[in-house]
């Protein structure tokens, strides 16, 4: 009994032990688990914390980036915009800061805070006014001479003829346009009509009636613009009983960039050449979309006393049922034909030719024309070298052919005056410092009231543009810079006197002057270095028909020279990369060679230029 006792007290002992232990087990189990939720607690607290910093600070710089997109969208759409501007947001802001750069381009600076969280992000913004130079020689109705070995290393597109002399050579393709008849115009102004604003008048309209069949090949429009308005369509529509109709004979694309804020003859070449039929009417319309800060005018007269058309408004043209309202006047235009009367003449061209008529000339690729002589058909069949470069191929004509249409010429009137008014912006200057500088001087933007005269060794770097009241005239070891901070834009230099540009607005250059772009001169080689797509333009208005307009003399090099109503004249071994002139004589032995970045040449100055962002990154 006594040992059952004891067995008894024993067992009771180790169960009373072995709950204690059990005990333990949970509570120290229960310390565990509550150590590792609070751990669990604290981590999931701290990537609380940790997400709601990435997502303010994420948010920030989306708010940072809105402030540069509104800012370039106030610039784009021509709205007024401050130094500073600031954008207030439920969560945030973001203040931008808008500040100007040598070469005409913008730098923003948006700053962004959500909750304390900063981010910030700089952006460049450029305005590239763009011109297309496809052709080593663009020339306009004033025609393209070459005299005994003068070369063009490229294509020529000449509204003229184009003659030439022994040695004479076009290594590229040679285009001679149809040439210009002025069928129907009307040109009193005492009023106008504001369109593509808002609806109803988004699409505006002028008839005219043809006297016999014609081959139509450029408009002339009278138009101004407010803002920076897209491109618009010009259309040729047939009639529908009194209004325009939805039978299209052609369409070409009106580039807003050859249009200023003032009223100017705005040339739109047709290309397509569309022939008209007699004693029928026909519609000139310009289609545009809706913008109410970007608009256009074109000027009429109110009088109506064009008794050969009328003119119409309409929402849009190519409605189910077009809407066209009669508009209280005539607008001003020019209607163009093109008839025969180009021709090419004397020289070889590498490449294809295509001319009205082709006479005595040696062609090493294929000849599109309506007339040419013997000699040169033969030639054309039966090509040699070394007139021509090997490997030889047998010359295909077409006679019959259409004619070439009229290119225009890539910079307008009208462009020239927006660059003159963005020189005058820099101030007006008449002082020797401006007019005679010296070594190092830094020129432009501005308008210099006198004969700008470089001479002697001088280098000067063009911080422009410069709009010149006088000559320019660079005479001896010249060189001419454009600032480095252009970059792959380029810029302009205008000789222009307004009071009589038969008297001055010549440009003068001779014996060893370089003309270059941002990338600068290389004087280890006496040349400039390679142009990345900026170049330095000399612009003549000179228009004195028994005058040169610019004459270039004596290893000239780089640069693009324009003379818009004059003639140029490039002698004594000179080599340019550009020339466009109403008209152009090449002298004996002068080479001019064409760059491939001119097809695309953007100018850091113009009218309304297209703003772009070029360069877009987060800073400190």
């Amino acid at each position: 009994m006594r040992f059952l006792k004891i067995l008894s007290i024993k067992q009771y002992s180790l169960n009373f032990n072995s709950g204690q232990a059990g005990i333990t087990v949970v509570i120290l189990f229960l310390f565990i688990s509550l150590g590792i939720i609070a751990g669990a607690s604290s981590i999931a607290s701290k990537d609380v914390r940790t997400g709601n910093v990435f997502s303010n600070s994420k948010k920030s710089y989306f708010l940072a980036e809105d402030g540069i997109e509104d800012v370039l969208y106030r610039i784009k759409r021509g709205k007024n915009i401050s130094s500073a501007e600031s954008i207030i947001t439920p969560g945030g802001q973001v203040d931008s800061v808008i500040s100007s750069l040598i070469g005409g381009n913008k730098e923003v600076i948006a700053t962004a805070s959500i909750d304390g969280y900063i981010r910030k992000i700089k952006a460049v913004l450029s305005s590239s006014y763009g011109f297309e130079f496809f052709y080593g020689v663009q020339v306009g109705a004033g025609g393209l001479s070459l005299k005994n070995n003068s070369i063009v290393e490229g294509s020529v597109y000449s509204d003229g003829s184009i003659t030439g002399q022994s040695g004479s050579i076009i290594t590229g393709d040679a285009y001679v346009a149809t040439k210009l008849s002025l069928f129907d115009s009307w040109t009193i102004n005492n009023n106008e009509t504001l369109f593509g604003k808002e609806v109803p008048v988004l699409d505006v309209a002028q008839s005219f009636t043809t006297s016999g069949s014609g081959t139509l090949a450029q408009i002339d429009f009278y138009l101004k613009k407010t803002g920076n308005p897209s491109n618009a369509t010009v259309r040729i529509l047939a009639d529908d009983a009194g209004s325009p109709s939805k039978t299209e004979v052609t369409s070409v694309v009106l580039n807003a960039s050859q249009v200023i804020s003032t009223y100017e003859w705005v040339k739109v070449a047709i290309p397509s050449l569309p022939i008209l039929t007699p004693s029928s009417v026909y519609w000139v319309t310009i289609d545009t979309v809706a913008d109410p800060n970007n608009y256009w005018y074109w000027g009429k007269d109110s009088n109506k006393g064009n008794g050969n058309g009328v003119s119409k408004t309409s929402e849009n043209w190519n409605a189910g049922v077009p809407v066209w309202n009669e508009d209280i006047g005539d607008f001003d235009y020019k209607i163009w034909f093109g008839v025969d009367g180009n021709n090419i003449n004397g020289l070889t061209v590498y490449g294809d030719v295509h001319a009205n008529s082709i006479t005595n000339t040696k062609i090493c690729g294929d000849a599109y024309y309506k007339t040419i002589d013997a000699s040169s058909l033969t030639f054309l069949n039966n090509p040699t070298s070394p007139t021509c470069p090997l490997p030889l191929t047998l010359g295909t004509g077409f006679p019959a052919s259409i004619d070439p249409a009229v290119e225009t010429m890539p910079i307008s009137h009208g462009n020239i005056l927006a660059w003159k008014q963005d020189a005058l912006a820099g101030g007006a200057y008449s002082d020797p410092a401006h007019c005679n500088p010296t070594n190092g001087a830094i020129l432009g933007p501005g308008k210099f009231t006198c004969d700008l005269i470089i001479d002697n060794g001088v280098e000067v770097i063009i911080n422009g543009p410069i709009w010149v009241e006088g000559d320019i005239i660079l005479n001896n070891n010249v060189v001419m810079e454009l600032d480095p901070s252009f970059g792959s834009m380029s810029s302009v230099i205008i000789a222009d006197y307004p009071a009589d540009t038969t008297l001055k607005g010549k440009i003068r250059t001779k014996n060893n002057i370089s003309i270059c772009g941002s990338a600068g001169y290389n004087s280890g080689v006496g040349e400039c270095n390679p142009s990345g797509g900026s170049y330095l333009m000399l612009l003549s208005t000179y228009s004195d028909p028994g005058g040169e307009a610019i004459s270039i003399e004596n290893n000239v090099d780089g640069g693009i020279f324009y003379a818009s109503s004059g003639e140029a004249d490039i002698e004594n071994n000179s080599m340019v990369k550009e020339v466009i002139a109403y008209k152009l004589e090449l002298e004996n032995n002068v080479t001019v060679i064409y760059e491939s970045g001119l097809a695309d040449l953007n100018f850091s100055a113009g009218p309304s230029g297209a703003w772009d962002i070029v360069n877009w990154r987060e800073v400190e």
